[in-house]
This record gives C-alpha cells, structure tokens and sequence, in this order.
C-alpha cells in the first residue's frame, strides 16, 4: 500500500501541461521559458540550446515550486507540439 501511494503522489507533482511559448531565456546554468497568458515560468537546469522558439506550442511535466514570490515549474521533461 506505501508504494502505491508513493506512485500516486509522484504522478500527482509531475502533471502534463500545455502552453505557448512567449520568451526563452539562457544563464549560466539553466533555460528559463515565459509562456503566453499565464505567470508561470519553466525552469529547466540546463545551458545547452534547446530546439523551441517564440510561439512554439509545448507540453511539459514537472514540479510546482514558489521562487521568490513567483510560481515556477523544475520542467523535468518537455515535447513540442507545434511550430
């Protein structure tokens, strides 16, 4: 019953969501994607170049977490769907 409710708890951090890229940005060591109409920000810990632009349509999986008063996502995996 413990690891049943590890695997729930799990599936429930980490939900699939969608959004429209506005902005990426790159730092020394991490991606920072703004998305249209929301006030979230992925953050994927990572300074290689990633294959996404203004306005591409994602999906993506990760954690929710509150930075400095702003809510983030740590994106654990992203897809594109679209141009």
């Amino acid at each position: 019953m413990g690891i049943l409710s590890l695997l729930i708890l799990a599936q429930a951090l980490s939900q699939k969501r969608t959004g429209t890229i506005e902005e990426i940005s790159y730092s020394n060591n991490k991606i920072t994607i703004s998305l249209k109409d929301t006030f979230e920000n992925l953050i994927i810990f990572d300074n290689k170049p990633i294959n996404l632009k203004e306005g591409d349509q994602i999906e993506y999986w990760g954690r929710e977490e509150i930075y400095n008063g702003d809510k983030q996502i740590i994106v654990n995996r992203l897809e594109k769907i679209t141009n």
